[in-house]
């Protein structure tokens, strides 16, 4: 009776509740009909553009510039790097196995926060959670709306921001799991989960590293450096070929993209200056239902022995997280969101390691669900006609032009977006003179963009 207990047990929190999961993921992913402004459709662009030049994203063609030094705003350029590769390299793997749309785009964020899932689960059934418990924290946080936004693009930074959470959600588990059974197949994973991250979004994904060591320090010393350095080096050895790349091939757009990173921490770039306590605001505004969670537990239990060394270790690393990108001149609101997977190794350690944990954490899930429930009602077309009938108008035109057709005067940005939904070259109303000359003596055919009096796309009309 028992083993068929454990069994229904294994099914319910490995099969049927990460299924539900699944379900309502690609329900959410297709409900918006077009692709956000900042960053989703950047992104997307970039990664459709992968299919036919892989070797580099691409935003523009190179001959929409009179040179290449003309190209330089991420947001205008041809070669970007803007961004690492990976996450646009795996968004453009999803539209060369399923098709270059909208849903296939977005699908890699649906098995992204499936991943988070199964992270946040192992994290805290490592740090001795009861099953049911872990398993119902890790729904409900799956059911956060800010996640979830992000998951559909609706949340700027979107998709490279849940990748760059996954990654290093997944290298927690992995340590943590190499702490509990030492091998090398973990240490390896370690590695190349930590490589993801940094090939996601910089150096910030070295986080799990600061986490393992301080871990596992003792007595004024590292335990176990051999192997963490191993792990360092093989990581090191993954993400090193494509910098060296870029630097190589295109020294000027590596230069001017990593001096523009940089400047993230020393200046407010791109006006998104906000006070110093902006990251505890973001926490307390999306994450309140799980800091609900820690009153209850610290007065209801005390720290567990087996999990001290982690826990000194996640505070110290949350602290860290909290202190860095406050001090960051450049503030955007899921930066210090990485270190959600240390909040979670911090709720283990001191969760009651008793039944009743079970019903308050069931409690929880069943908040997130009604924290989350209008999601699904949205109807993006009525909040934002703009964007829909934008959409419609280039979906429309698909296939009715002439491949090397050349529409411009869309509106600033719109063109990133029209890029991806009809397949012609779309150039917004500073488009350069001298390309547009360059265009007419080749003979390309060009079309004028109209709009109706609601300033939306109507018509094209060829230019002679």
């Amino acid at each position: 009776m028992m083993a068929q207990k454990h069994k229904a047990q294994l099914i319910f929190i490995y099969g049927a509740i990460p299924l539900a999961l699944l379900a309502l993921f690609l329900y959410l992913i297709q409900k918006p009909d077009f692709l956000f402004w900042w960053d989703e459709r950047f992104h997307a662009l970039v990664a459709k553009n992968l299919l036919n030049y892989p070797w580099i994203g691409q935003l523009y063609p190179l001959e929409v510039f009179e040179n290449a030094s003309a190209s330089s705003a991420w947001y205008n350029s041809h070669i970007w790097l803007h961004k690492p590769p990976l996450f646009s390299y795996i968004e453009a793997l999803f539209l060369k196995v399923l098709g270059a749309g909208l849903f296939q785009f977005r699908f890699a964020s649906a098995l992204s926060m499936l991943l988070l899932y199964f992270s946040f689960l192992r994290i805290q059934i490592l740090l001795d959670l009861e099953k049911w418990t872990a398993s119902f924290i890790a729904a409900g946080l799956c059911l956060n709306p800010f996640l979830l936004k992000l998951m559909m693009g609706w949340q700027g930074m979107d998709h490279n921001d849940l990748a760059f959470i996954t990654c290093i959600s997944l290298a927690f588990w992995m340590i943590l799991a190499y702490q509990q059974k030492k091998s090398t197949g973990r240490l390896i994973l370690i590695s190349l989960f930590i490589a993801a991250a940094v090939l996601t979004k910089w150096l910030a994904g070295f986080l799990p590293f600061l986490f393992w060591f301080l871990a596992d320090f003792k007595k004024g010393r590292i335990q176990g450096l051999a192997p963490k350095l191993r792990a360092l080096g093989l990581s090191l050895i993954l993400i090193a070929p494509w910098h060296i790349y870029t630097f190589w091939a295109f020294p000027a757009e590596a230069k001017a993209a990593f001096a523009f990173n940089q400047e993230h921490f020393a200046a407010v770039v791109e006006n998104h200056q906000q006070p110093w306590y902006f990251h505890f605001q973001q926490w307390g505004s999306h994450f309140f239902l799980l800091l609900a969670l820690f009153p209850l537990a610290l007065i209801l239990n005390k720290t567990s022995k087996k999990a001290k060394p982690q826990f000194r270790a996640a505070v110290f690393s949350v602290g860290f997280v909290l202190v860095f990108f406050s001090l960051a001149q450049t503030k955007l609101p899921a930066f210090s969101f990485i270190a959600l997977p240390l909040v979670l190794i911090l709720l283990s350690s001191l969760s009651p390691k008793k039944p009743f944990w079970r019903y308050i954490s069931l409690g929880f899930l069943l908040l997130a669900l009604a924290q989350m429930a209008y999601l699904p009602f949205v109807n993006f077309a009525d909040r934002y006609p703009e964007n829909h009938s934008r959409a419609q108008f280039y979906r429309s035109l698909k296939g009715r032009l002439s491949p090397d057709a050349i529409l411009i005067g869309a509106r600033e940005f719109s063109n990133i977006e029209a890029q991806f939904y009809c397949d012609y070259l779309v150039l917004n109303l500073s488009t350069p003179t001298a390309f547009l000359q360059k265009m007419e003596a080749s003979q390309r055919p060009i079309y004028q963009i109209v709009y109706d009096e609601k300033g939306r796309e109507k018509e094209l009309r060829p230019l002679p």
